[in-house]
């Protein structure tokens, strides 16, 4: 008896979903399953945790990927070192991982020497990912972000080794 409900709660479903036109749309995490919208908001307050300034010279490999669900053609990856490599991450190594995720993939993966796992960044929702934790951010961190991937992408950056150990920036300030 269960099973004959059960079959034909299914079928009623299905049902209600071809008679209403529902598509589904198969880059969504949630893949067509009813979950609650959820918004994404900039942080109140400040989301980088507290540290002391780190040096770095530059010579920290950085591998970012961009794959961003559904748009094909906008795929790239490239891996650089120097001033981007260390900029990128020394700021994905201090923000406040403390949220919990949300159902939004990432649009771009980035792998540094500092962490084992990849880092999710989605500049439309605003977050950066890492583990089972992620981290809003500040209009102003996401314009500094979608800059510094445009500058990754075109290749762009400069080799802060180059420049005299004075005055090699200390990123973290």
């Amino acid at each position: 008896m269960r099973r004959r409900i059960l079959c034909c709660c299914v079928v009623l479903g299905l049902a209600a979903l071809m008679l209403t036109g529902c598509s589904v749309d198969p880059f969504a995490v949630d893949a067509g399953v009813s979950l609650p919208e959820h918004d994404h908001v900039a942080p109140k307050g400040d989301n980088v945790i507290h540290h002391d300034p780190v040096g770095y010279c530059g010579n920290t490999v950085t591998t970012v990927r961009c794959d961003k669900p559904g748009k094909q053609t906008e795929r790239w990856e490239r891996s650089f070192w120097g001033g981007s490599s260390v900029g990128l991450s020394d700021f994905l190594r201090w923000l406040d991982y403390s949220d919990n995720i949300c159902r939004c993939l990432p649009e771009y993966y980035v792998e540094t020497e500092f962490e084992q796992a990849e880092y999710g960044i989605n500049l439309t929702a605003g977050y950066v990912r890492l583990g089972e934790k992620q981290c809003q951010l500040t209009e102003d961190q996401i314009n500094w972000l979608a800059e510094t991937l445009d500058e990754i992408r075109e290749g762009a950056g400069e080799d802060l080794c180059a420049l005299p150990p004075a005055e090699q920036p200390v990123f973290g300030e």
